[in-house]
């Protein structure tokens, strides 16, 4: 489902929650709800009961942790934002990016955590608390609130690795420039393995 609002009142303008029924891809969808009218519509995927309209602002969640899905990333951990006025389209935004992060070995998986840091070393914020302008023009903005330095990928079952060929981990993160990262895999057996990697930055 998403959250709509309308944004009619001062402060915290009521949202409510707009849910469609999707059989296969596609690139649009129709949701139903009910909502009062208003010249402006502005809309949050996917809904979350604790997302906030302030002052024009949405303030939500960035999970900290996210679902593994099987060649994918996890849809209810990607944010997207839209504004229409009354009679047109919503046409979402994403806010975030992925990282695929490719496993191989003879383990199992049972979690993956992701840790960036900036140039100086520091661990930075991946989920946490955010707000962005949904009626910016161009790309929306994050803007971190309360930030947590790492995110986690749960995986609802052992997914196994190969030593042929790797296995894709998807994590949904917000746009920064990430120096280098630390990762921590933790398998069935519940044994942890730690790895670092630097990045490093090409010229176009």
């Amino acid at each position: 489902g998403v959250t709509v609002t309308n944004g009619m009142y001062a402060g915290w303008p009521p949202v409510e929650k707009f849910t469609a029924t999707i059989t296969d891809e596609s690139e649009s969808a129709t949701f139903e709800g009910s909502i009062s009218f208003a010249s402006e519509y502005r809309a949050f995927y996917p809904y979350q009961t604790e997302l906030r309209d302030s002052m024009g602002f949405f303030v939500f969640n960035m999970p900290q942790v996210q679902k593994y899905v099987d060649g994918s990333f996890d849809p209810n951990s990607a944010p997207m934002v839209a504004v229409a006025k009354t009679g047109e389209n919503l046409k979402f935004k994403n806010l975030c990016g992925i990282l695929a992060l490719r496993l191989s070995g003879d383990e199992a998986v049972k979690k993956v955590t992701f840790i960036g840091r900036d140039e100086n070393g520091n661990a930075m914020p991946v989920s946490g608390t955010y707000e962005v302008n949904p009626a910016v023009e161009g790309d929306p903005e994050l803007r971190c609130l309360r930030g947590v330095p790492s995110v986690t990928l749960e995986c609802a079952s052992e997914v196994a690795l190969g030593s042929a060929s790797s296995v894709p981990f998807y994590f949904v993160l917000p746009p920064a420039t990430y120096s280098s990262f630390l990762v921590m895999i933790e398998t069935m057996n519940d044994s942890y393995e730690t790895k670092a990697a630097v990045l490093a930055a090409k010229e176009n």
